[in-house]
């Protein structure tokens, strides 16, 4: 798509509100009409022309609006809707985004479920982050590391520790996220304590952990 294209296509879209969008894409005149939009890539299309001009609660209810069963494997718009409400560090929406995930038994996806967490924590919603993550089927690195920084930055470190024990793999980030939380809410000894543990574990430190260590003695 050329620039001229993508203007015209936001000029279209800006100040639209989502019936006003519907009519647009395609007339209707009926459920079945209805179902006929959701299947299309326009509705994908109006999703994202609303995410690129910040108009989350539009898309959001857009997507509210559409028929469920249409929409239920539409990865592509919960990812999209996403990572708008990541930029916008919107939690609140994020949670409307999750909320129809689960109405619509939406499977279980790594990616998103991971989206959802880093949302929750970099926005406090350290409750509804640690529900998300207990309820994965599936769990990374990125999901532990991304639950325990939560827990850090809160200096909630005592549930941080506890999620960081349950790893079966940790990398050089696990480790670092856990002393820098340490060191930053003054627990010197643990901080030692954890750099002593990692060198043992066979994995060495980084720079950035080095200092940190460097800080806590």
């Amino acid at each position: 798509m050329g620039p001229s294209q993508t203007c015209t296509r936001r000029f279209i879209f800006k100040n639209r509100n989502p019936r006003q969008l519907s009519s647009m894409l395609l007339p209707v005149t009926s459920s079945k009409t209805r179902t006929t939009l959701c299947k299309t890539q326009q509705f994908l299309d109006s999703i994202n022309a609303l995410c690129d001009q910040g108009q989350l609660d539009q898309a959001i209810t857009l997507l509210q609006e559409t028929d469920h069963q249409a929409i239920k494997k539409r990865f592509p718009a919960y990812s999209c809707l996403l990572q708008a409400c990541s930029e916008s560090m919107a939690a609140s929406l994020a949670q409307k985004v999750e909320t129809h995930m689960v109405k619509t038994s939406f499977p279980h996806c790594l990616f998103l479920n991971n989206r959802l967490i880093d949302i929750y924590c970099k926005s406090g919603y350290i409750r509804e982050a640690r529900k998300v993550f207990d309820e994965m089927s599936e769990k990374d690195l990125f999901s532990y590391n991304t639950m325990i920084h939560g827990y850090c930055c809160f200096g909630l470190l005592d549930d941080a520790r506890q999620v960081f024990v349950q790893m079966h793999e940790k990398n050089q980030v696990s480790w670092g996220i856990m002393i820098g939380g340490y060191v930053r809410h003054e627990y010197a000894f643990e901080a030692l304590e954890m750099f002593v543990d990692m060198n043992r574990s066979g994995l060495k430190p980084d720079p950035i952990i080095l200092v940190a260590a460097l800080r806590a003695s």
